[in-house]
């Protein structure tokens, strides 16, 4: 079986552990992916370097236009040649069937003989302008096979015509690093719960701040990242009395994130329901229950799907509700141990780079014919 992946997220080896984990679960996959020399994140003002792969994965490196772009870029150098040196069975097309890359790369099998998986995460449905909304609609009518983020992208895929087979494979996380961690972090004397991610209007997070102000007061929040509402958020946990229940922190490297995290009690995503976006997955979410952290979502987007059983979800927006939730989570120890320990259950059986990979796989399987991939993303 050969598989040639398209992605610019690639770049950066962390993307590439769902690979690294099929390669090392299925020997009879021969895998390349194609992804960018290196990627200029412009907004962040980042440039990441392709590197080495390595677990077999043969990593072609291509040149691009609109480095930088994610709807907008397309491959100078290194696609055509990736099928022609590859000869690959399936294409999987990691990236929106209404980016330029994915359009190409449809375009390009043109007269070949070779399965095409499109991908997409997006939750709302909208309707694009030209050319996306043709290039999309090419994507969607050529593939065989459709992966998706969440569970609302197949629907929305759905209303854009498309009729194949598709399975929601969830992103990963590396659940091994956390159950080391909880061995060794020491317990925390203070009750505690954080947010870790972006400051913007999105999250929610004065929702957070106001359900502080009707909860226990000794218990404490943590806010790590940054954004464009990091000011209004302090002025606001001033305005509200809260400067000494609530501290900020820079945004941590990834490699900080698991010793962060298993020092709380719980993590909270307040999420809201935007005009352009909602929430599409909420990897911090597993990241938590790995850490035996338990979650408390918004009931925006893919949050309830995610968390499952394993946390509690408040209604989005109210922050009555949410500060309802987290008096009822420490409230009752049992409940509280009970929660962590399906987390830690839920993250290994379902959101582990084992499990994404035999997600992954099940779809190849099926698209060729050797298999059937009825088992899903169950929530």
């Amino acid at each position: 079986m050969k598989v040639l992946m398209i992605s610019h997220a690639g770049v950066i080896d962390e993307n590439r552990r769902r690979l690294y984990a099929m390669l090392e679960l299925y020997p009879d996959l021969d895998m390349a992916l194609l992804t960018p020399a290196f990627w200029r994140e412009r907004d962040l003002r980042r440039i990441y370097e392709a590197g080495n792969a390595h677990n077999r994965l043969n990593l072609i490196k291509g040149e691009l236009y609109n480095n930088g772009d994610i709807n907008m870029h397309w491959y100078r150098r290194g696609l055509r040649e990736a099928l022609d040196d590859f000869k690959p069975d399936i294409l999987h097309i990691d990236e929106e069937p209404y980016s330029l890359a994915a359009f190409q790369a449809v375009r390009v099998t043109s007269g070949r003989d070779v399965k095409i998986i499109a991908f997409s995460f997006q939750n709302i449905f909208k309707r694009y302008p030209w050319p996306f909304r043709s290039m999309e609609s090419c994507v969607l009518e050529r593939a065989d096979y459709a992966i998706t983020g969440n569970a609302d992208a197949i629907s929305v895929l759905r209303r854009k015509g498309y009729t194949g087979p598709a399975r929601v494979v969830p992103p990963g996380v590396d659940t091994g690093i956390y159950r080391e961690q909880r061995k060794t972090e020491v317990s925390q004397s203070e009750r505690t719960i954080g947010y870790m991610g972006r400051f913007i209007p999105g999250k929610g997070l004065y929702i957070l701040l106001k359900a502080m102000t009707e909860i226990d007061s000794d218990i404490r929040l943590r806010l790590i990242g940054n954004g464009s509402e990091e000011e209004g958020l302090k002025q606001a946990a001033r305005e509200l009395g809260l400067e000494d229940r609530v501290s900020f922190h820079d945004l941590l490297p990834h490699h900080e994130v698991p010793r962060q995290m298993v020092q709380l009690d719980a993590f909270v995503l307040p999420s809201l329901t935007m005009p352009n976006w909602k929430e599409q997955f909420g990897r911090v979410l597993v990241e938590a229950m790995a850490g035996g952290v338990v979650p408390i979502g918004s009931s925006s987007g893919e949050i309830p799907n995610v968390i499952g059983s394993a946390g509690l979800i408040f209604q989005e927006g109210d922050h009555h509700d949410l500060a309802a939730r987290i008096r009822e989570l420490f409230s009752d120890d049992t409940l509280r141990a009970k929660l962590a320990a399906k987390g830690r259950r839920r993250a290994e059986e379902i959101f582990s780079w084992k499990s994404v990979a035999a997600g992954t796989y099940a779809v190849y399987s099926e698209v060729l014919g050797e298999g059937n991939s009825d088992a899903g993303y169950n929530c």
